[in-house]
Protein backbone atom coordinates (compact mmCIF):
# COMPACT_ATOMS: atom_id res chain seq x y z
CA UNK A 1 0.00 0.00 0.00
CA UNK A 2 2.85 2.39 0.81
CA UNK A 3 4.40 1.70 -2.59
CA UNK A 4 1.13 2.71 -4.29
CA UNK A 5 0.84 5.87 -2.17
CA UNK A 6 4.45 6.79 -2.89
CA UNK A 7 3.92 6.16 -6.61
CA UNK A 8 0.80 8.35 -6.64
CA UNK A 9 2.59 11.09 -4.70
CA UNK A 10 5.60 10.99 -7.04
CA UNK A 11 3.31 11.05 -10.09
CA UNK A 12 1.39 14.07 -8.81
CA UNK A 13 4.63 15.81 -7.84
CA UNK A 14 6.14 15.24 -11.29
CA UNK A 15 2.97 16.44 -13.02
CA UNK A 16 2.93 19.65 -10.98
CA UNK A 17 6.65 20.29 -11.47
CA UNK A 18 6.46 19.66 -15.20
CA UNK A 19 3.48 22.01 -15.57
CA UNK A 20 5.52 24.77 -13.89
CA UNK A 21 8.34 24.11 -16.34
CA UNK A 22 5.96 24.27 -19.30
CA UNK A 23 4.42 27.52 -18.06
CA UNK A 24 7.87 29.01 -17.49
CA UNK A 25 9.03 28.08 -20.98
CA UNK A 26 5.87 29.57 -22.48
CA UNK A 27 6.52 32.80 -20.59
CA UNK A 28 10.16 32.80 -21.70
CA UNK A 29 9.22 32.88 -25.37
CA UNK A 30 7.07 35.96 -25.99
CA UNK A 31 5.50 36.28 -29.42
CA UNK A 32 7.85 38.95 -30.74
CA UNK A 33 7.20 40.00 -34.30
CA UNK A 34 10.03 42.21 -35.59
CA UNK A 35 8.60 44.51 -38.24
CA UNK A 36 11.16 47.32 -38.65
CA UNK A 37 14.33 47.19 -40.73
CA UNK A 38 17.63 48.38 -39.25
CA UNK A 39 17.31 51.70 -41.09
CA UNK A 40 13.85 52.23 -39.60
CA UNK A 41 15.18 51.64 -36.09
CA UNK A 42 18.08 54.00 -36.70
CA UNK A 43 16.04 56.83 -38.23
CA UNK A 44 12.97 56.42 -36.04
CA UNK A 45 14.49 55.58 -32.67
CA UNK A 46 18.27 55.81 -32.40
CA UNK A 47 18.89 59.05 -34.33
CA UNK A 48 16.35 61.29 -32.59
CA UNK A 49 16.90 59.85 -29.12
CA UNK A 50 20.69 59.76 -29.26
CA UNK A 51 20.69 63.26 -30.69
CA UNK A 52 18.72 64.42 -27.64
CA UNK A 53 21.39 62.88 -25.40
CA UNK A 54 24.31 64.31 -27.40
CA UNK A 55 22.81 67.81 -27.55
CA UNK A 56 21.83 67.94 -23.88
CA UNK A 57 25.22 68.93 -22.44
CA UNK A 58 28.22 70.84 -23.71
CA UNK A 59 30.05 74.12 -23.87
CA UNK A 60 29.44 76.87 -26.41
CA UNK A 61 32.08 79.51 -27.03
CA UNK A 62 30.96 82.63 -28.89
CA UNK A 63 31.56 86.37 -29.04
CA UNK A 64 29.25 86.71 -26.04
CA UNK A 65 31.45 84.37 -24.00
CA UNK A 66 31.35 80.77 -22.85
CA UNK A 67 28.05 79.13 -22.06
CA UNK A 68 27.58 75.75 -20.42
CA UNK A 69 24.63 73.76 -21.76
CA UNK A 70 22.85 71.28 -19.50
CA UNK A 71 19.27 70.35 -18.67
CA UNK A 72 17.84 72.83 -16.20
CA UNK A 73 14.60 71.32 -14.96
CA UNK A 74 13.60 67.92 -13.64
CA UNK A 75 11.46 67.54 -16.76
CA UNK A 76 14.48 68.12 -19.06
CA UNK A 77 16.66 65.69 -17.08
CA UNK A 78 13.92 63.06 -17.24
CA UNK A 79 13.51 63.61 -20.99
CA UNK A 80 17.22 62.94 -21.48
CA UNK A 81 17.13 59.89 -19.19
CA UNK A 82 14.17 58.48 -21.12
CA UNK A 83 15.89 59.19 -24.45
CA UNK A 84 19.00 57.29 -23.31
CA UNK A 85 16.85 54.35 -22.18
CA UNK A 86 15.16 54.36 -25.59
CA UNK A 87 18.56 54.12 -27.26
CA UNK A 88 19.41 51.20 -24.96
CA UNK A 89 16.24 49.35 -25.95
CA UNK A 90 16.96 50.04 -29.61
CA UNK A 91 20.26 48.25 -29.08
CA UNK A 92 18.26 45.23 -27.96
CA UNK A 93 16.13 45.46 -31.09
CA UNK A 94 19.28 45.40 -33.21
CA UNK A 95 20.22 42.05 -31.67
CA UNK A 96 17.11 40.25 -32.91
CA UNK A 97 18.16 37.35 -35.13
CA UNK A 98 16.37 38.76 -38.17
CA UNK A 99 18.52 41.89 -37.96
CA UNK A 100 21.82 40.32 -36.91
CA UNK A 101 22.07 36.92 -38.61
CA UNK A 102 23.83 38.07 -41.79
CA UNK A 103 26.10 40.55 -40.03
CA UNK A 104 29.70 40.30 -38.85
CA UNK A 105 30.25 39.20 -35.22
CA UNK A 106 31.06 42.82 -34.38
CA UNK A 107 27.37 43.66 -34.96
CA UNK A 108 26.34 41.91 -31.75
CA UNK A 109 29.25 43.41 -29.80
CA UNK A 110 28.40 46.91 -31.01
CA UNK A 111 24.71 46.39 -30.20
CA UNK A 112 25.58 45.23 -26.68
CA UNK A 113 27.87 48.23 -26.22
CA UNK A 114 25.08 50.52 -27.43
CA UNK A 115 22.83 49.15 -24.68
CA UNK A 116 25.58 49.36 -22.06
CA UNK A 117 26.71 52.91 -22.86
CA UNK A 118 23.16 54.23 -23.22
CA UNK A 119 22.30 52.89 -19.75
CA UNK A 120 25.36 54.71 -18.36
CA UNK A 121 24.05 57.92 -19.97
CA UNK A 122 20.58 57.29 -18.52
CA UNK A 123 22.07 56.80 -15.07
CA UNK A 124 24.04 60.03 -15.39
CA UNK A 125 20.86 61.89 -16.33
CA UNK A 126 18.99 60.27 -13.44
CA UNK A 127 21.78 61.51 -11.13
CA UNK A 128 21.48 65.02 -12.67
CA UNK A 129 25.22 64.98 -13.33
CA UNK A 130 26.12 66.99 -16.43
CA UNK A 131 29.81 66.01 -16.38
CA UNK A 132 28.99 62.29 -16.24
CA UNK A 133 26.34 62.74 -18.92
CA UNK A 134 28.87 64.50 -21.16
CA UNK A 135 31.37 61.65 -20.72
CA UNK A 136 28.68 59.00 -21.21
CA UNK A 137 27.43 60.78 -24.33
CA UNK A 138 30.97 60.81 -25.72
CA UNK A 139 31.31 57.08 -25.07
CA UNK A 140 27.92 56.45 -26.65
CA UNK A 141 28.89 58.47 -29.72
CA UNK A 142 32.11 56.45 -30.01
CA UNK A 143 30.08 53.24 -30.16
CA UNK A 144 27.83 54.72 -32.85
CA UNK A 145 30.77 55.89 -34.92
CA UNK A 146 32.61 52.59 -34.58
CA UNK A 147 29.57 50.58 -35.63
CA UNK A 148 28.71 52.88 -38.52
CA UNK A 149 32.27 52.83 -39.82
CA UNK A 150 32.07 49.03 -40.01
CA UNK A 151 28.47 48.41 -41.03
CA UNK A 152 27.36 51.45 -43.03
CA UNK A 153 28.25 52.22 -46.64
CA UNK A 154 31.00 54.85 -46.75
CA UNK A 155 28.92 57.57 -48.45
CA UNK A 156 26.15 57.25 -45.85
CA UNK A 157 28.67 57.16 -43.03
CA UNK A 158 30.26 60.44 -44.20
CA UNK A 159 26.81 62.08 -44.27
CA UNK A 160 26.06 60.72 -40.81
CA UNK A 161 29.28 62.25 -39.46
CA UNK A 162 28.42 65.80 -40.58
CA UNK A 163 28.92 68.41 -37.85
CA UNK A 164 25.24 69.44 -37.86
CA UNK A 165 24.51 66.10 -36.25
CA UNK A 166 25.53 67.37 -32.81
CA UNK A 167 24.52 70.80 -31.67
CA UNK A 168 24.80 72.54 -28.32
CA UNK A 169 21.09 73.32 -28.27
CA UNK A 170 19.01 71.60 -25.59
CA UNK A 171 16.11 71.54 -28.05
CA UNK A 172 17.68 68.86 -30.19
CA UNK A 173 14.58 68.36 -32.33
CA UNK A 174 15.43 71.62 -34.11
CA UNK A 175 19.06 70.79 -34.85
CA UNK A 176 19.35 67.05 -35.37
CA UNK A 177 18.15 65.54 -38.59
Amino acid sequence: MRVVQASVFIGIFLAVVSSFGQNASRRAEPPFKPVAAVGDIMRGIVDPLSCAVFASVGTVSSAEGIKEIAPESDKEWERIRAAAMGVAEAGNLLMFDIRSRDRQPSWMEMSKLLVERAVVAANAAAARNADELFDAGSELFAVCESCHSQHMPYDKWILWRTPKRISPSINSSEVCR
